[in-house]
C-alpha cells in the first residue's frame, strides 16, 4: 500500500481471518486451503513488521496502524486454540466421510468401481452387486481398518506437539505410493491415508509460523516503547504478550 501501513496491515489482518474461516470448515481440502491463505498473509506480516509504522497514543498518523490493532493481531496469531480446531474438525469431517463412503458401499447407495476410476456416479448395479457378493469380507475388513486409522488421525489432531503427533500417527509403509496389493486389499483409504502425514507438518508449520509472526509484532512495539529490541522473550510479558508461545515442533511445554 506505498507506505500506507494501516491500510497493508488492515488487509493481511483480513486474510488471516478469511483462512481461518474457511480453516473451520471441517473437511481436509478446506482445511488446506485455509492454511495457504493463512501462510500467504503471515508471509507478508513478517515483511513488514520490523518497519511497522504505530501510531503513538494520543498522535495523529494517517498512515499508521493503531496499537490496539496490532495487539489485536499479535493475540490472534498467538492463540493456540484456532487453529488446533481447525486441524481436529478437518480430521473429524474426513472420519465421517470414510464412514459415510464405506456404509454407502456396503448398502449399494454408490459403487466401489466409481470411488476407484474417480467420482460418485450412481448406485451399484444389480450384476455389480451380486459379483461383489463374495468380497463383501473384504469391504467390511477395510471398512474397519478405514475407521480405525481415521481415529487415530482425530487423536494425533488433539495435540499441540508435533512429537506427541508423531507417536500417534498410524505407521504405514515408506513407499511413496501404495502397491496394487495394498489398494486391493484396502480399496478405500490407501490412496489417501498415508498422505495424511503431511497435512499434519504443513499444519505444524504453519502454527510456528503465526507465533513467530506474532512474536515479531511484538518485538516491534518493545522496540517504539524502548528504543531497543528485547533481550529475551520473556521481557515482552506481560505488557506485549500474556505468554511465551511453545515450539510446536519440540517437546510440549518448551518455548520457543
Amino acid at each position: 500500500h506505498r507506505g500506507e501501513h494501516g491500510l497493508a496491515l488492515c488487509a493481511l489482518e483480513d486474510l488471516v481471518f478469511q483462512g481461518d474461516a474457511v480453516n473451520s470448515h471441517p473437511t481436509l481440502i478446506m482445511n488446506l486451503v485455509g492454511m495457504a491463505i493463512v501462510s500467504m498473509a503471515t508471509n507478508r506480516i513478517e515483511s513488514l513488521a520490523p518497519s511497522l509504522m504505530v501510531e503513538n497514543q494520543g498522535g495523529q498518523c494517517t498512515h499508521c496502524v493503531t496499537r490496539n490493532q496490532v495487539e489485536a493481531l499479535i493475540r490472534r496469531l498467538i492463540d493456540p486454540e484456532t487453529p488446533r480446531a481447525a486441524l481436529l474438525g478437518a480430521m473429524r469431517g474426513e472420519r465421517m466421510l470414510v464412514y459415510d463412503i464405506h456404509r454407502s458401499t456396503l448398502e449399494g447407495s454408490i459403487s466401489p468401481r466409481s470411488i476407484t476410476f474417480g467420482g460418485i456416479t450412481g448406485p451399484t448395479p444389480l450384476w455389480e452387486r451380486l459379483a461383489q457378493w463374495p468380497i463383501i469380507p473384504l469391504h467390511i475388513l477395510n471398512a474397519r481398518w478405514a475407521i480405525n486409522q481415521s481415529n487415530a488421525f482425530c487423536r494425533a489432531a488433539s495435540f499441540t506437539s508435533y512429537k506427541d503427533v508423531e507417536k500417534t500417527l498410524p505407521d504405514f509403509d515408506d513407499e511413496e505410493e501404495p502397491s496394487e496389493l495394498r489398494r486391493f486389499m484396502k480399496p478405500i483409504g490407501a490412496d489417501t491415508f498415508w498422505l495424511f502425514e503431511r497435512n499434519f507438518v504443513l499444519h505444524f508449520r504453519l502454527v510456528a509460523m503465526r507465533r513467530m509472526v506474532g512474536l515479531a509484532l511484538a518485538i516491534r512495539l518493545y522496540e517504539l516503547d524502548h528504543g531497543e529490541r528485547p533481550a529475551i522473550l520473556a521481557d515482552l510479558v506481560p505488557n506485549y504478550i500474556d505468554f511465551v508461545p511453545d515450539d510446536p515442533f519440540d517437546d510440549p511445554g518448551q518455548k520457543i
